[in-house]
């Protein structure tokens, strides 16, 4: 849309996001928060630059030559002709990701791993301020392996064994750094909508007592 900075917004998170946010890590780790081991694969998509467009595309207007419909009335239309601008929209250029996840197609594993990407951005000091499953996007993993590999690991007869890959999406609301209570209101956001609860840490407990208490 004309005169939307959005785009704009979200290529400068990317460009300042720490390396780590786009690296694919081997193995298991225990994110703060939770229980329970999850991939530490890459956080989100691969930024590959932002193309804003030198200026916009000229276009020749079409003549419209006059008509008489069945009532004898006449339309001249637009007869100038002419040229008029058409707007070209910057554009981000990222890896594909594949779809918008279902909550309620995951398992208990894969629920876990999305729910370690948003608590693994708030451990970077970062806050989304739009937290919601249609900002975590899914595609056949592991992307490590061949894509027929890929493919063929989606048909394992046990669901279980499938595998997927996640990316968190839609940085344009968020802040790089934010205080220890806006963390606390993301987290116990998916925690409702994704279903996975957290535990509580020492910092947020003081930060409670802080605010209603002290």
């Amino acid at each position: 849309m004309q005169g939307d900075d959005r785009l704009d917004r979200e290529s400068l998170k990317y460009q300042v996001f720490p390396d780590h946010f786009f690296q694919h890590w081997n193995g298991y780790n225990i994110v703060s928060l939770l229980h329970e081991p999850v991939p530490v694969g890459a956080l989100v998509p691969q930024y590959y630059g932002h193309h804003v467009p030198d200026k916009d595309i000229p276009v020749r207007k079409e003549k419209r030559v006059a008509a008489v419909d069945d009532v004898g009335q006449s339309d001249m239309g637009d007869v100038g002709g002419g040229e008029e601008l058409h707007y070209r929209s910057p554009i981000i250029l990222m890896e594909n990701c594949g779809s918008l996840i279902d909550v309620d197609a995951l398992n208990i594993n894969d629920k876990h791993e999305c729910t370690s990407l948003i608590f693994r951005f708030h451990h970077a000091g970062s806050v989304h301020h739009s937290v919601a499953p249609c900002n975590i996007l899914f595609q056949p993993g592991p992307l490590t392996e061949f894509p027929l590999f890929r493919m063929a690991n989606q048909m394992a007869p046990n669901p279980r064994d499938r595998v997927f890959d996640f990316r968190l999406i839609d940085f344009g609301r968020s802040k790089l750094f934010g205080n220890s209570l806006v963390h606390v209101g993301e987290e116990f956001i998916v925690e409702r909508t994704i279903g996975v609860p957290r535990t509580w840490d020492g910092n947020e407990i003081r930060a409670f007592v802080k605010l209603f208490f002290l």
